[in-house]
């Protein structure tokens, strides 16, 4: 009968986090909340030290909602998730086609999170995305990247607080995301704060 991987690793007395890393395709651990938990060399490479930041806010706002379905029923264990391709964005504002293959990370029957690998082509013209922004929403999305919270965003903006939450949540809809960190993740991978000269 044909050992599993476990036991022929074990015997073997081989360190697979050091193969992981050695991997020349992008490969990354994402845990069920959708956090980016580990990412090898070649990942890093391409897509910055985002470890601990949102994996979503990587993915291309069109393919945000995919993702999501995909590592719900991952996370779920519902079916088998097939191979996908996507467009990710680097932290600079380039553009991948990104080839996923990904697989249920379990503790025991629990499942905590995806293992993926990823094969990457660049854009062609590697174009920024065109995200954009009202000028208000861009003030509103600089302040809470500074740690402003909604009173204090509408404080200094001199508008009602409940003005100010609408401008969130348009923010948050426009940036496919479900957190304020998460949006100002999102806008920083998109390049959205390189146009505006920090005004």
């Amino acid at each position: 009968m044909p050992e599993g991987p476990q036991q022929a690793l074990d015997e073997l007395g081989a360190d697979v986090e050091d193969s992981l890393e050695e991997l020349t395709l992008p490969a990354a651990i994402v845990d069920a909340s959708g956090t980016l938990r580990w990412a090898n060399a070649a990942a890093r490479e391409v897509l910055g030290e985002q470890v601990g930041q949102s994996f979503f806010s990587l993915v291309d706002p069109a393919d945000v909602r995919t993702v999501r379905e995909d590592h719900a029923r991952i996370v779920l264990g519902r079916g088998h998730v097939p191979d996908k391709t996507v467009t990710l964005v680097a932290p600079d504002g380039r553009r991948y086609r990104a080839e996923l293959s990904n697989a249920r990370l379990k503790n025991g029957d629990h499942v905590v999170g995806a293992f993926g690998v990823a094969r990457l082509r660049p854009v062609a013209g590697n174009a920024r995305p065109s995200t954009t922004l009202t000028p208000r929403q861009t003030q509103v999305l600089r302040l809470l990247a500074s740690g402003r919270s909604t009173q204090q965003v509408a404080a200094d903006l001199r508008i009602s607080v409940e003005t100010t939450r609408n401008h969130v949540r348009a923010l948050l809809r426009r940036l496919h995301s479900r957190s304020r960190v998460e949006a100002v993740a999102r806008a920083h991978a998109l390049g959205l704060f390189d146009d505006d000269g920090g005004g």
